[in-house]
């Protein structure tokens, strides 16, 4: 009976085992970055980012807080800008493209770092391009630099994926 269990214990282990060690690839930040983006989730956003930048976006957010005083939210900022992305995701007639980030090359500097060669695009729906009171915005090619800290890989605090 010990037998059996020890070898149903392997077995499980066999095929379990796999999955656990699999590494994070660079690819699947700028992936989780571009749905971030596309649903505005600024903080899965920011989480993409290596720590030590995570920390100053995060500082940056919490101005929210200070402009929360005066009466101003970011979502009144977005709007008196014009901006380009809705940040809480509501109906007010800004243009709203989904960001499309194509891989074009990568390049392993080191084991710790890469550096990936991307085109940033925005893409609109026909009511969309109807909104626009000026031409859409261009694709951006360039690169970005990712690092691996701590099992996971994180965009370089200089990398930006936003094409304007």
């Amino acid at each position: 009976m010990r037998k059996m269990y020890a070898m149903i214990l392997l077995l499980l282990c066999a095929i379990l085992m796999p999955s656990c060690g699999q590494k994070s690839k660079p690819e699947d930040t700028i992936r989780k970055f571009e749905t971030a983006f596309n649903n505005y989730d600024i903080e899965k956003m920011i989480e993409c980012y290596e720590p030590s930048a995570q920390q100053m976006l995060n500082g940056t957010m919490g101005m929210e807080m200070s402009f929360g005083a005066l009466g101003i939210d970011l979502k009144s900022l977005a709007m008196l800008s014009g901006g380009l992305i809705n940040l809480y995701g509501e109906d007010q007639g800004i243009v709203t493209p989904k960001l499309k980030i194509i891989i074009n090359d990568k390049e392993e500097l080191s084991d710790d770092k890469v550096r990936i060669n991307v085109t940033a695009r925005y893409e609109y729906d026909e009511k969309e391009k109807e909104l626009l009171s000026a031409a859409p915005i261009e694709d951006q090619t360039g690169d970005v630099i990712l690092l691996y800290i701590d099992k996971e890989w994180y965009l370089s605090a200089d990398s930006n994926l936003l094409p304007y």
